[in-house]
């Protein structure tokens, strides 16, 4: 048909969809720019962990120096599994196709975290028996860090941001009994859920503009040392108004409440700087900060091809531009810019810190660099051989293969993730570093004579 010649004109082709590494938003400029933050910051502790030697994967220690501590990397992810996950590609004898139920079936879902020394992070038997002869004091409850609901409405409900707050404070006690002394640097994906912040952080998303009404409590801070009245940096601000408040005070009928936006910035001395900026006005939210992002970013580029002489778009580019790259076109925007605003840390890295341990967050759409995410695929090629379609069969068997996994296996994943991070940091984008991965899969770094490969100069 027409439609399909010119798909193939526009360069599409048929294909099987298969899993593989997500490309799209991939090389995004924000991407690739928190990439690189976190490849360097990641690299910093390199030294403090352990390695593995590339012909059998056997752990070489580190040499720490007086006060060092061992590093060992934790990473974290979430997988669903259903009953009726069965095998694709089945043997079929005089065209008789084996009857299947339809739906997915019921789900199963598993949290869990893996470790490159010892595979899964749970006490082996000598130490669970050495945990049962510790008094009840000293006596761990929960000794294996996997944690595995059956959700559903009717069921045990979903995994949330609780469920995974109280799953890594279970953790913790168990890493600090198999690793002693050691720190732990817990690997979690960037999603909202693991991003959410606590009820009272600052989120300037959850302020109005004028005190009381429906607005979240937020805790004390400190006015930012780059706050352009040198007599308030460092001061002292409460986010509410105090509970014991005279009733003849002018704020009474808001005490114990938020202050909203503008009364912040007042204490900041800010607003006159905004009402310079925006013609005395002062506004809560501009539109272009209530643009999903994806607007946002068409507006940007119609502005800046129209700014470079390019054809204007019907929007005043210069507004667009001037609104966009100031922190002063509205009240959220420049609260949101603040010092304590902006470092503002997830709950997740406040419990994980508070307990003396490092927090990692990968960069969106980077599923290579998480070594679990091979472990849930070994786990379910498996699956769909075993299972036969019903819920307590699978419900059996996730744990058991799960468990099945050698170390070395778990190992070589942790290898792999290692090298698409070394091909990131030489500066290779994602198809070249899936090459680069491929080319030198039995080691941990990629080769130094890679950047003279032809395929990666082609690519």
């Amino acid at each position: 048909s027409a439609a399909r010649r010119w798909l193939h004109k526009l360069g599409y082709g048929l294909h099987e969809a298969k899993k593989g590494l997500y490309v799209d938003g991939h090389e995004r400029d924000d991407v690739v720019q928190y990439r690189k933050q976190f490849l360097d910051e990641f690299l910093k502790n390199e030294r403090l962990r352990r390695t593995y030697s590339d012909d059998n994967l056997e752990p070489i220690d580190p040499i720490l120096g007086p006060g060092e501590r061992l590093h060992v990397p934790l990473p974290h992810d979430e997988s669903i599994v259903r009953s009726n996950e069965l095998r694709r590609r089945v043997w079929i004898k005089d065209g008789r196709m084996p009857l299947r139920k339809k739906g997915q079936g019921r789900a199963i879902h598993i949290s869990d975290f893996i470790v490159e020394q010892t595979g899964r992070l749970c006490l082996s038997e000598q130490q669970l028996a050495e945990n049962a002869a510790l008094p009840p004091g000293q006596r761990l409850e929960c000794t294996d860090a996997r944690e595995i609901i059956y959700p559903g409405k009717n069921h045990e409900g979903w995994w949330n941001m609780e469920r995974l707050i109280a799953q890594v404070k279970r953790t913790i006690p168990i890493f600090e009994r198999m690793y002693p002394g050691a720190v732990a640097e817990f690997i979690f994906d960037q999603s909202s859920a693991h991003g959410a912040f606590a009820k009272d952080a600052l989120n300037v998303k959850e302020m109005n503009v004028k005190p009381g009404g429906k607005q979240r409590v937020m805790h004390t801070t400190f006015i930012p040392k780059d706050n352009p009245n040198p007599e308030l940096r460092g001061k002292r601000q409460d986010m509410v108004f105090p509970v014991d408040l005279p009733p003849g005070h002018p704020d009474y009928e808001f005490h114990g409440q938020a202050k909203g936006m503008l009364r912040v910035l007042e204490e900041r001395r800010l607003v006159p700087m905004l009402k310079a900026s925006n013609g005395s006005k002062l506004v809560g939210e501009c539109q272009i900060c209530k643009l999903s992002r994806e607007a946002h970013e068409r507006l940007m580029r119609e502005a800046q091809a129209a700014f470079e002489g390019e054809e204007e778009p019907e929007e005043l580019h210069e507004d667009v531009l001037h609104a966009s790259t100031l922190n002063t076109c509205c009240m959220r925007k420049a609260l949101a810019a603040q010092q304590d605003f902006r470092e503002e840390k997830p709950l997740l890295q406040i419990v994980i810190e508070e307990a003396g341990h490092k927090c990692y967050f990968l960069p969106k759409f980077h599923c290579e660099l998480n070594p679990i995410e091979m472990y849930w695929g070994w786990m379910k090629a498996r699956l769909r051989v075993a299972a036969d379609g019903t819920f307590p069969t699978a419900k059996r068997l996730v744990p058991e293969i799960l468990d099945s996994c050698p170390t070395n296996t778990i190992r070589a994943f942790f290898r792999k993730a290692w090298r698409y991070m070394d091909a990131y940091r030489r500066g290779l984008n994602a198809k070249q570093a899936e090459f680069a991965v491929k080319k030198y899969h039995s080691h941990r770094r990629i080769g130094v004579n890679i950047m003279m490969s032809t395929d990666i100069l082609l690519n």
